[in-house]
């Protein structure tokens, strides 16, 4: 487990590093030029790609994990993360894709979590709830999907300060590999290794000089992975409450 952490880690940090060192090259269409929002704390351009370096670590500790389980559920994790990084790191490059779409690209990855991983949510441990959510299929796919969704879409909206974003996810997907590990799920748990790797190669670029900042493709990506992870384990394993997770996501 701790190759999968380092070696997401390592990638992360070197693609990072790339992104910066040739800037030049892709800052017409990647760099941030605003200077004077009010979550602006740069006067130079800087690279909003992390989201690659983030992926990039990812699919490396995803391969790594894969290498020793033999296992797609993480592969398939990464699919269905694909509409929420796209839609987001198309509005890194372009300017031009609303916050609106950004969403519902979340809402589409939220869906694709449902049909190609099961990842649905039946309960939260509220008896008349449980029960509407148990007996109608539909009603619990509309529920996930607004968890799965509102969870990206908060990731993002933090987002925007050195650091902050990046760390609050760190802390809250080591909180999940914690209670992966109480129930034996090493699949998941190796999961969260890898992106919490990605996420610290990151982190060490983006705080707390900001040299790049995670851009919404990054953030997107951070808050679905977050999301989905919680939404397997409380729907593979009945002993952990669906109020861990939402405290844990809560802050």
């Amino acid at each position: 487990m701790l190759g999968i952490l380092f070696g997401a880690a390592l990638c992360s940090f070197v693609v990072g590093v790339l992104l910066i060192r040739f800037q030049h090259v892709h800052e017409h269409y990647s760099a941030d030029h605003d200077f004077d929002g009010i979550q602006k704390f740069h006067h130079t351009p800087v690279p909003r790609v992390g989201g690659i370096a983030i992926a990039m670590g990812l699919t490396l500790g995803v391969a790594l994990l894969y290498s020793k389980y033999a296992q797609i559920e993480p592969l398939l994790i990464m699919c269905a993360s694909t509409p929420a990084f796209v839609a987001g790191m198309l509005e890194d490059t372009t300017k031009k894709i609303s916050a609106r779409m950004r969403l519902l690209a979340s809402v589409a990855a939220a869906l694709l979590g449902v049909v190609l991983l099961h990842a649905q949510l039946a309960r939260v441990d509220i008896p008349v709830i449980d029960t509407i959510l148990s007996s109608f299929t539909l009603i619990s796919i509309i529920f996930t999907v607004i968890a799965v969704s509102g969870v990206a879409h908060a990731i993002n909206i933090i987002d925007g300060y050195n650091g902050l974003s990046s760390m609050v996810a760190m802390m809250i997907t080591i909180s999940l590999a914690y209670v992966c590990f109480k129930v034996n799920d090493s699949i998941l748990l190796g999961f969260c290794f890898a992106t919490v790797g990605s996420l610290a190669g990151f982190f060490l670029l983006n705080y707390p000089k900001g040299y790049i900042f995670a851009g919404d493709g990054g953030a997107y990506l951070m808050g679905f992975l977050i999301a989905e992870i919680s939404v397997l384990l409380v729907a593979r394993h009945p002993e952990v409450s669906a109020w861990f997770p939402l405290l844990v996501v809560g802050y």
